[in-house]
């Protein structure tokens, strides 16, 4: 094991300051990378969110990166978007801040996104758009200018909410069509949860076709303010809005139709959906470059940063979870779909402090992370001694070949369980072929959620805290038998 410590202290990248560590693996990363891939060992890692936010905006400004895809609902996230591109929010004007921006965030776990570090890239990213647009002549939204969009599938009702209120104004025929078609969701109540009960337990007829059918409406409805670039950048955003939500319904509706199934079903339904949205957002893109002659000659091609965890942007091929349970993941599939054009950072640290919940649904706590544990990578990073510094696994190296392992790998999601934390939290993996590169923080602290009252939960006021935001009594019901369908330590129920 020393001689692996040795060579990890061999090979470390490091440099005066966490800005300067970024630059320097910005260097590494070759010119025609478009995909960018940057992870988090935690939801709730205030060191995490905030390297890659650093990461983010050098690539960005120097290699023109226009979108950030997150590991966010489609609707929330484009409230940011329409922020940062200075367009109209819900009200009929700009958001007049990133905290109001985020105010879409309003399930469970709000701290995720509605947070300082990420409140304040979004302030940065809102800046940095609005000194091209002064430069900007062009009526559609300019190819050059950075969005932040989401790629998650739990939106169900409120993605069809965002449809049928764009086409109400804008298409009322549509509208009705596809309202008729959403209409079987209906049936089924507010709870999506209750959606994938009644079919998969009761043996109720699904919606499967009927939202396939709305999806190809509302494709063809979208084609309209594509065509009329006079109409100005909310025009064409919107129709991005329209056709991905929709997506959105569909991916919601495979997902919560088969959540009481195998695990690794609804897994892989979720991060083939990633890759579908990746493809959806490359192509809108491409269509405003190929409509605005002065777009930068480096963004004639699509550049995009997908923010998500580890366990979601790591290759899948190189953990247990696709050794021994098939699961696979966007890291996995953008490598498959992009080859070289792809490249993904993932994060680790030894101990610190971390924002997440003891379950779903419960009040988020400050908690503090148990050192790793010896033979973990992460144990590794620490027996060298640094605070902070990158590895680069893309040329064969002695460094690649101490680390192969498989060695276990620590992931926290928004639940975080200290007493079960081998069982929770650790899995198998060769780093080396999951990550491009990896980023070591030694201590690490939380992120800091914009609601003062999430700010800490003691575990001596727990019962107090759920007191103050109880699940309803349906809702409880569903969560009691969800979890009788799996096992009770699962890791992908937290990240």
């Amino acid at each position: 094991m020393q001689a692996t410590v040795d060579a990890v202290r061999q090979h470390a990248i490091t440099a005066a300051n966490r800005y300067e560590l970024s630059r320097q693996l910005l260097e590494r990363i070759p010119e025609h990378v478009r995909f960018v891939l940057i992870g988090e060992a935690s939801h709730g890692t205030k060191e995490f969110y905030e390297h890659r936010a650093e990461l983010t905006q050098l690539l960005i400004q120097e290699r023109g990166f226009t979108a950030v895809l997150a590991e966010s609902d489609w609707p929330d996230a484009f409230r940011v978007n329409r922020y940062v591109l200075g367009l109209d929010g819900p009200l009929g004007k700009p958001d007049p801040d990133p905290n109001a921006a985020l105010g879409d965030y309003l399930r469970f776990p709000r701290w995720m996104w509605r947070n300082t570090s990420v409140a304040a890239f979004i302030g940065w990213l809102r800046d940095h758009n609005a000194a091209i647009a002064a430069g900007n002549s062009s009526k559609v939204a300019s190819p050059n200018q950075c969005r932040f969009l989401g790629m998650d599938v739990y939106s169900l009702h409120s993605s069809v909410e965002a449809i049928l209120g764009y086409l109400e104004k804008e298409d009322p025929e549509t509208a009705k069509v596809v309202e008729a078609c959403y209409r079987c969701l209906y049936r089924y109540g507010p709870d999506a949860q209750g959606y994938g009960m009644a079919t998969a337990m009761f043996k109720k007829a699904s919606c499967e076709q009927a939202v396939r059918k709305a999806l190809a409406d509302v494709r063809r409805a979208a084609e309209a303010p594509r065509r009329e670039p006079g109409d100005g950048p909310a025009k064409h955003e919107e129709a991005l809005m329209l056709e991905a939500n929709a997506m959105a319904v569909k991916g919601a509706e495979a997902y919560y139709r088969n959540m009481f199934t195998r695990d690794e079903v609804t897994w892989n339904l979720r991060d083939s959906h990633f890759l579908e949205v990746v493809r959806l957002v490359e192509k809108h893109l491409k269509k405003l470059i190929d409509m605005d002659p002065s777009a930068q000659q480096q963004a004639r091609k699509p550049k995009m940063v997908l923010w998500a965890h580890n366990s979601h942007l790591g290759d899948a091929r190189e953990t247990d979870s696709g050794w021994y349970r098939g699961q696979l993941n966007v890291g996995q599939l953008m490598r498959e779909t992009y080859g070289d054009e792809i490249t993904n950072i993932g994060f680790t640290t030894h101990t610190g402090y971390v924002s997440a919940a003891d379950d779903w649904g419960q009040p988020v706590q400050h908690k503090a992370v148990r050192p790793s544990v010896p033979g973990s990578y992460e144990h590794i990073m620490h027996s060298t001694g640094i605070p902070c510094f990158a590895l680069d696994f893309t040329t064969p190296s002695e460094l690649n070949e101490r680390l192969k392992g498989p060695l276990l790998e620590r992931a926290i999601g928004v639940i975080y369980r200290p007493r079960t934390e081998m069982q929770s939290h650790y899995f198998d993996a060769t780093l080396p072929r999951q990550f491009d590169y990896n980023i070591h923080h030694e201590r690490t602290t939380k992120v800091m959620p914009l609601e003062p009252g999430e700010m800490i939960c003691p575990s001596f006021l727990k019962k107090f805290c759920m007191c103050l935001k109880p699940c309803c009594g349906v809702g409880r019901f569903l969560l009691v038998l969800r979890l009788l369908q799996r096992p009770p330590l699962c890791r992908s129920s937290s990240i």
